[in-house]
């Protein structure tokens, strides 16, 4: 009987120390997105194409925690589903004046850093993204020569709730070039593209 408690006993004190450094959950939330133009030029060096406004967007997917023991330092791995999109603007004819505008769905996988004072966190590091579905307007006129996947920066803050819920705060910009450019009713466009979004989101521990 005394082993049977004793084992017992360890097995509760193992599922609780796991409990404490490593634990998984889900999430979702919105991000606002932009991309950043640089380097335009044309085949006919005319014309100009800019980006538009921010657009709204949504993530969600699973998350998971390791924490690093006696210190307050903790590694965040993520798998997330990302839908936004981007617009931009062209005085190109036959586009004059035109909105051109791209929706993608793409996979998302941030590994964050972190470190934790009492509730409340801070944490940054790569993320990794890739392309599974992209949809342009005007489809029959342009032509992109978007990269499938990327590789990203992402920091920010965020607090813990209850020890259930995680509320986080992030900014993200890319390190590596989104696309080299389009074509736009068969006229050639080259330039450096990188988005960059704000993201807000909330998660739940199992």
């Amino acid at each position: 009987m005394k082993r049977l408690i004793t084992l017992i006993l360890c097995l509760a004190c193992f599922q609780f120390a796991s409990a404490q450094v490593f634990k998984m959950g889900v999430k979702g939330g919105l991000n606002t997105s932009n991309i950043r133009i640089s380097n335009y030029v044309n085949s006919n060096k005319i014309g100009s194409i800019e980006a538009g406004d921010a657009q709204l967007g949504y993530h969600l997917g699973l998350m998971a925690r390791v924490k690093i023991p006696v210190i307050s330092i903790y590694v965040q791995p993520e798998l997330l589903l990302t839908s936004g999109s981007n617009e931009f603007k062209t005085d190109l004819t036959p586009l004059s004046l035109a909105e051109v505008e791209y929706k993608y769905k793409r996979l998302d996988i941030p590994v964050l850093l972190g470190f934790k004072f009492g509730p409340a966190r801070i944490n940054a590091g790569p993320v990794y993204s890739r392309i599974i579905h992209e949809k342009w307007n005007n489809s029959d006129m342009v032509e992109p020569h978007a990269n499938e996947g990327t590789w990203g920066f992402q920091g920010g803050m965020g607090v813990d709730i209850l020890k259930k819920l995680a509320l986080d705060f992030r900014y993200e910009t890319n390190l590596s070039k989104f696309g080299e450019g389009m074509s736009l009713a068969g006229e050639e466009v080259k330039f450096d593209s990188r988005s960059q979004q704000w993201i807000l989101s909330l998660g739940v521990y199992f």
